[in-house]
């Protein structure tokens, strides 16, 4: 019976060390777009007539930041016009969100941190720009540029977040429309990651009238807290505590001889 109790103990304590730590651990979601250019082409070149547009005073940059502690929700947002620079941040503990422009076309950056191990809580950023394009007659417009996302973890892979990035270009106009989209998503115990890539869109206005085109462009970070993982005893304490139960019955047996 006393090895029996010897033998129990033991394997309590090796399955206990087994058992990983829920390491501290930070998860970053960032979006950014870069080298965005509005041009035009000429649909029909030999008609004497420029091809033209015009960003209409009217377009405008909106920023929001949400951060909550699993209690309280606290947010920061504003909108900017035209030309202006514009951010807005939080910072809840050790958890900071943010996201700016400088005012240009496609100037939008978005960050979130968030530490764990923790349990609730959620981080979100996000920045839409909203630009009205006057296209001429027989003219195409064309939105070009780069982005970039990325959702890193530093730190326990089985940490106690999740989250994501995106970003999204759209022309639309006369019930028609362009995008491109992409992201990137980071469950709960995975490790993370980058994406970039080059978009190319084109609106084409061939009727003999100006046309409003409009512009959209958002870049948007999100990270939650989440329970912990359950742990799971590493293969080998299995096998170590299988073992031990095969000589206790083998002790045992010999005993009783």
């Amino acid at each position: 019976m006393r090895f029996l109790l010897q033998y129990a103990a033991c394997a309590a304590v090796a399955l206990a060390a087994a058992v990983p730590a829920q390491a501290a651990s930070v998860l970053q979601s960032s979006t950014a777009f870069s080298n965005v250019q509005l041009d035009v082409r000429d649909l029909t070149p030999d008609d004497g007539v420029q091809a033209n547009y015009a960003i209409l005073p009217t377009s405008y940059t909106s920023l929001t930041s949400l951060a909550t502690d699993g209690q309280m929700p606290h947010q920061d947002g504003t909108a900017v016009g035209l030309g202006q620079a514009g951010s807005a941040s939080l910072t809840v503990g050790q958890a900071s969100t943010w996201v700016r422009t400088d005012g240009t076309l496609g100037s939008l950056e978005t960050f979130a941190s968030f530490p764990g191990p923790t349990e609730g809580g959620h981080l979100y950023s996000t920045g839409n720009q909203y630009f009205r394009v006057m296209l001429d007659a027989h003219s195409e417009l064309w939105l070009t540029g780069d982005y970039a996302i990325s959702v890193e973890r530093q730190g326990d892979e089985l940490g106690t977040q999740s989250g994501g990035a995106s970003i999204w270009a759209q022309l639309f106009a006369d019930g028609k429309f362009v995008d491109e989209q992409a992201s990137l998503t980071v469950l709960q115990g995975e490790a993370g990651g980058q994406r970039s890539g080059h978009f190319n869109l084109g609106f084409a206005n061939d009727s003999d009238v100006a046309t409003t085109v409009y512009l959209s462009m958002n870049s948007s970070t999100s990270i939650f807290g989440n329970p912990p993982l359950p742990p799971v005893p590493e293969p080998q304490t299995y096998a170590m505590f299988g073992a031990g139960l095969l000589l206790l019955a083998a002790r045992r047996k010999f005993a009783r001889k």
